[in-house]
């Protein structure tokens, strides 16, 4: 009897654990990369070059990501200034985010990387008054 018990626990209950704690992480990862791709086009968007823009894009994604126990994809970050790709006062910088959540199943222990891959975009506004240093982006 107690072999069959540590048979159901270890065959049913624990997978049944992940299965459950990986599908609690789906919304607060969703929540991350929105985050990450509104701070980081926020932080691009206060730049004078696009240049300066997708470094800072870039160093707020990485910090972001860290603290919300997300993984940026390998092509994380893509950049379009407007739709014609120039960097001007009055135009917009969008940034869309790629990101795959990580699962913590034991803290400080062991982390898994959960497969499906989640993206968000956000279009910040340049102001208009701003001065440009650059003209492509």
């Amino acid at each position: 009897m107690a072999a069959e018990w540590v048979a159901a626990v270890g065959l049913l209950l624990i997978p049944l654990f992940i299965v459950v704690t990986s599908a609690m992480k789906v919304p607060e990862t969703k929540a991350a990369v929105q985050t990450i791709a509104t701070e980081a086009a926020r932080a691009g968007a206060q730049q004078d070059s696009c240049t300066a823009a997708r470094a800072a894009a870039v160093q707020t994604a990485k910090d972001l990501a860290t603290q919300f126990h997300v993984t940026l994809d390998s092509n994380a970050l893509t950049y379009s200034a407007n739709a014609s790709n120039d960097w001007k006062a009055d135009g917009v910088f969008t940034v869309k985010a790629n990101v795959k959540p990580d699962l913590v199943l034991l803290p400080g222990a062991y982390t898994i990387q959960l497969p499906a891959s989640m993206s968000a975009s956000h279009s910040e506004p340049i102001d208009r008054f701003r001065f440009i240093t650059e003209g492509r982006c």
